[in-house]
């Protein structure tokens, strides 16, 4: 990966175990990087985008989360060199990953 390439990343925290219906799920692309992630719908409510455009964030009941993103990759991070950054620089918020979409 060179400093301009981009690193795309999904990230689910669940707190709960939650199940959606096939017909349920929609395409959502994220314009600022060109992300497309299928989400499930029926499970999740309106998206959130950020501020910047670079990322969007649904929260369904129960406290699970679905953030999509995008960004620079300056520090030529792997996908695993990125998750383990998030976990020591704020564990607490990040300790409830269990899905990666890379």
């Amino acid at each position: 990966m060179g400093r301009t390439s981009i690193l795309a990343t999904v990230l689910m925290v669940v707190s709960a175990t939650v199940a959606a219906p096939a017909e349920a799920w929609r395409t959502h692309h994220g314009p600022r990087f060109g992300t497309l992630v299928d989400y499930p719908a029926g499970v999740f409510g309106v998206a959130e985008p950020s501020d910047g455009g670079d990322g969007t964030t649904w929260t369904a009941p129960g406290g699970t989360g679905l953030r999509v993103f995008g960004f620079w990759n300056a520090l030529d991070q792997t996908p695993a060199g990125y998750e383990t950054f998030l976990r020591e620089g704020r564990p607490k918020r990040h300790a409830g990953v269990t899905y990666r979409g890379w």
